[in-house]
């Protein structure tokens, strides 16, 4: 696999060199900075459809990046002819009349040619749409070490303004050794001034002046320091260390021989073997170098001949082949070997085998596809911009871990039972942007370049959309299809006059199949000492004294916004004027450390927003009892995880009745929700350190269920059957599955939103439970599996699809090979004809 921006058999084509600025700038596609207009039509390829009749504005709707979204707006320049400069250059012109400046490239226009109507002379200098206000772009030269060569950019901050984008970026950027030498008053760092130093006195001034801001280096992705010359393996985050296995630089981990892939996790790729193929090979092979002899004899021949003319001695250096041989030959053994660890493995076209079968029903085994850049690729957002808001990184935390484990993941694509697919989706679209793009795109490539997407219609896939509405966008295809990683798990089905694009069936998921999973949430740093006490009190917590509390946005203008909860709530304490109670906080907008608030508050409201929301995460993490007034929203983990132990869950209809509800708890009520807590509160936690998070090891138990349910058809792709396949097995036809002893019970269900498969544990339209396990505990019963131990269920474990001696002869069969030119094991696995 290539870094980023070069690509080739070889890694050996720039790409991206019209972005670059120096010979160290990775070379992106922001646009705090302008660039060679080049570099942006690059842009524009890489994430635009090509020949789209899509322009201007209407890139938002087209493009997967928000850097080819907002390509509208990105003005650019070429160099003139005279300026000494290829016209390509990236290089940020130290002279303005070197250049010529456009509107935007000609694609937004549908062209393909610089034009006299796009030139925009006004522009010349001008900083970027998207930070217009707050910097200001220089050359390098006007900065200290130009930035490292381009590993950072130059800028100049407005003396006015405060963004936070651009001191969380470069938050890190002093170290303690920087820190030393500017207390000893060293002037040499001074070109290199923190935000403070821009204003007099700093931001305590009570009056301050601005004065002269000072031009700084903005880091890119992969670097910090005071002139970016440190590299930062924060770019790496999937792998800081890059498995101990290689080096990373700007997010890409350069792997030592042997090990390949993202992290440098891989050393084996597999390679689907058809029956004779073998043979074949060899047959060719020894046909090729008996050719090659041959034409060796003839070349001594004629170089004989020509020495003896030419009076030169027999046996003459022949003339190197022609630039450019050796890369053909290795396109075309690249393209003809198919070996999946290089960019996908591609069957070959004439003979289409049946793909052998390892999976096992008694193993979890998770194979992760490896995307090149230019399908998936953590970048930045724009110029040095890179930061993710943490409630959003939970799927960067899953990644991390199942990277190393190597009881779930395998290598071996033939024995998965799931596919993960690391689209990145949050890194193309940020929260609120278009996922649904750039999950087609990636999907479309992984279809294309593996077979196994094809062989279940990617029902055995799985993938994050941890964006604000999760899985609510994507066609239909993509939401009937893969299993869905989502925070938002709204399934209610006929939502007219909202905006979410949802399937008319289910909402923006399918409970059987897709798995809600909790954000990201920064636990307090005495959490676990808190829980400890609190176990040992018995739930007690005589600190808090208030009843409820709230602080957020309410957007009463929005119905669509929190369901209209947090609307209704606040109407319904408005009308109680003067009696509204003491003990109720309530605030619009953002209150002073909530941490104080949520540890005075018996109950904390959690309703969700645009989208998801964080405040159950939220309550849990400091102790507080979530109250969920949340119509028709599946909570993370609700199929296994008990919330009626640590929970309040309440229906819209009843707010008028919130605070009597509320009240009607009684101490020792209230004391047991809390020892719910107590019991359940790691599982809302991804940090698996000393405060023993368990979201990464439920998710796999989500996962393991749903790759159990695929198995057994507990949801399938069907149409006009559903009604009449589900009829039957409730009527105790189980069909194949209840013969096979797998499907151990049914959820009873009333109404037709059940149809597609509801959860024995979820919410339904007035928020009561819309079915409850059967057996004798009254909570859960039937399949009951670990990480370790498989899959079972009341009868024993599930029987294999396929028979255990066809599965050992096929890895008998299989044939472990060297590479010698990479140093990995590729391992052929025969399949049938």
């Amino acid at each position: 696999m290539c870094p980023w921006g070069w690509d080739g058999p070889a890694c050996q084509h720039d790409r991206m060199a019209a972005c670059r600025s120096g010979p160290r700038d990775p070379g992106y596609c922001g646009s705090t900075v302008p660039k060679n207009c080049e570099c942006y039509r690059e842009c524009y390829r890489l994430y635009c459809p090509p020949d789209s009749p899509f322009t201007g504005s209407d890139l938002e709707d087209v493009c997967t990046h928000g850097a080819g979204r907002g390509l509208y707006r990105a003005h650019c320049y070429l160099y003139n002819s005279d300026s000494g400069h290829p016209a390509n250059d990236s290089v940020y012109p130290a002279n303005l009349n070197a250049t010529t400046w456009y509107r935007h490239i000609p694609e937004v226009d549908g062209g393909n040619r610089y034009r006299k109507r796009l030139r925009a002379p006004e522009l010349a200098g001008a900083p970027g749409k998207r930070e217009g206000a707050l910097l200001r772009p220089l050359p390098l030269d006007r900065c200290k070490d130009r930035c490292s060569e381009g590993q950072g950019v130059c800028v100049v901050p407005h003396p006015d303004a405060w963004e936070l984008s651009f001191e969380r970026n470069q938050d890190n950027g002093k170290g303690d050794e920087e820190d030393e030498d500017e207390d000893e008053g060293e002037d040499e760092d001074k070109d290199g001034a923190t935000w403070d130093d821009v204003f007099e006195g700093g931001e305590a001034a009570e009056d301050h002046k601005p004065k002269e801001p000072r031009p700084r280096c903005w880091c890119r992705l992969g670097f910090k320091g005071r002139t970016c010359a440190e590299l930062n393996p924060e770019s790496c985050w999937f792998s800081p260390d890059c498995g101990g296995a290689g080096t990373c630089r700007s997010g890409f981990c350069h792997c030592r021989p042997g090990r390949w892939g993202l992290g440098c996790g891989r050393s084996v790729a597999y390679q689907l073997e058809v029956a004779g193929q073998e043979q074949q090979r060899q047959e060719e092979e020894e046909e090729e170098e008996a050719e090659e002899e041959e034409e060796a004899e003839e070349e001594e021949e004629e170089e004989a001949e020509e020495a003896e003319e030419e009076g030169e001695e027999e046996g003459a250096l022949l003339a190197p082949p022609p630039s450019g041989a050796g890369e053909e030959e290795q396109r075309e053994e690249e393209e003809s070997g198919g070996e999946e660890g290089r960019g996908g493995a591609k069957q070959q076209q004439q003979q289409q085998p049946e793909l052998p079968d390892m999976r096992s029903m008694h193993k979890l085994q998770i194979y992760m596809y490896e995307l090149p850049w230019q399908v998936a690729f953590p970048g930045e957002f724009n110029d040095a911009d890179s930061y993710r808001d943490p409630i959003y990184t939970a799927f960067e935390h899953f990644l991390r871990f199942f990277l190393n484990d190597t009881a779930v993941r395998t290598e071996n694509p033939y024995e998965a039972s799931l596919f993960y697919v690391p689209l990145l989706a949050y890194w193309y679209a940020a929260n609120v942007g278009p996922s649904n793009l750039q999950v087609e795109a990636v999907v479309r490539y992984v279809a294309t370049h593996w077979p196994f997407w094809n062989r279940s219609g990617g029902r055995d896939h799985f993938f994050f959309l941890d964006n604000d509405r999760g899985a609510c966008h994507p066609p239909r295809e993509l939401q009937d299809g893969p299993i869905k990683l989502v925070h938002f798990g709204l399934q209610a089905a006929h939502m007219e006059g909202t905006t979410l694009t949802n399937n008319p069936e289910y909402g923006c998921m399918q409970v059987k199949r897709d798995l809600v999973v909790p954000p990201y949430q920064e636990f307090p740093p005495r959490a676990a000492d808190y829980y400890q006490w609190l176990a040992g009190s018995g739930g007690a917590d005589p600190d808090r004294t208030n009843l409820l509390f709230f602080a957020g946005s309410l957007r009463t203008k929005d119905e669509e916004y929190s369901g209209g909860a947090r609307q209704a709530i606040a109407a319904m304490l408005a009308a109680l004027g003067d009696r509204r109670p003491a003990d109720v906080e309530f605030v619009e907008g953002w209150v002073p450390n909530y941490g104080k608030h949520y540890r005075a508050a018996h109950f904390c409201l959690a309703p969700y927003g645009h989208g998801w929301g964080v405040r159950l995460s939220e309550a849990v993490s400091w102790g507080c009892i979530p109250v969920l007034i949340q119509d028709m929203v599946y909570q993370p983990f609700e199929d296994f995880i008990p919330y009626e132990e640590f929970s309040v869950r309440l229906p819209t209809r009843d707010i008028p009745r919130l605070l009597d509800i509320l009240r009607s708890y009684t101490p020792a009520q209230r004391d047991a929700l809390r020892m719910g807590l107590v019991r359940w509160h790691t599982a809302f936690l991804w940090d698996r350190g000393a405060q023993g998070g368990r979201a990464y090891e439920l998710t796999l138990k989500g996962l393991e269920r749903r790759a159990y349910n695929l198995h057994t058809e507990m949801w399938r792709r069907r149409r006009g059957r559903r009604r009449g396949r589900r009829r039957e097995l409730l009527a105790g036809g189980g069909g194949d599955a209840g013969a096979a002893g797998a499907h151990v019970g049914l959820v009873e269900a009333g109404d037709e939103d059940e149809v597609a498969g509801a959860s024995s544990n979820g919410p339904s339209a007035d928020g009561d439970r819309a079915g409850r396990y059967g057996g004798s505990d009254g909570k859960r019963v039937g399949v009951q599996r670990s990480s370790k131990e498989g899959w079972e269920g009341r009868a024993g474990r599930a029987v294999l699809a396929s028979d255990d001696a066809g599965k050992e002869e096929v890895l008998a069969d299989s044939g472990v090979q060297a590479d010698e030119a990479s140093g990995l094991s590729v391992v052929r696995v025969k399949g049938r004809d």
